[in-house]
């Protein structure tokens, strides 16, 4: 059975370079890409992912909000958090 992903990044071209590392794997389904945390949530309002990839720092709800929300309303969702600071 394949694993059904999320991505959230607000760059696109994070999003893009983990699809391109994946798209070897048949199972893992890439099956979303937000912006931003309001987009996974609205995803999530009737859709299900057992993984989200999701990057800490995002406009309009970050990945840490975002990750609370996610595990109120789909406690069996894991979330990986990643970001990348200047300093």
């Amino acid at each position: 059975m394949a694993t059904h992903l999320i991505l959230a990044d607000d760059h696109s071209v994070v999003t893009e370079w983990v699809k391109l590392m994946l798209q070897y794997n048949p199972e893992i389904n890439c099956d979303f890409e937000a912006r931003n945390g309001l987009q996974v949530l609205d995803y999530l309002l009737s859709n299900k992912a057992d993984l989200i990839l999701m990057d800490l720092e995002m406009p309009e709800m970050n990945g840490i909000k975002c990750a609370e929300k996610v595990v109120e309303l789909n406690p069996e969702t894991k979330v990986i958090a990643f970001t990348h600071y200047a300093e």
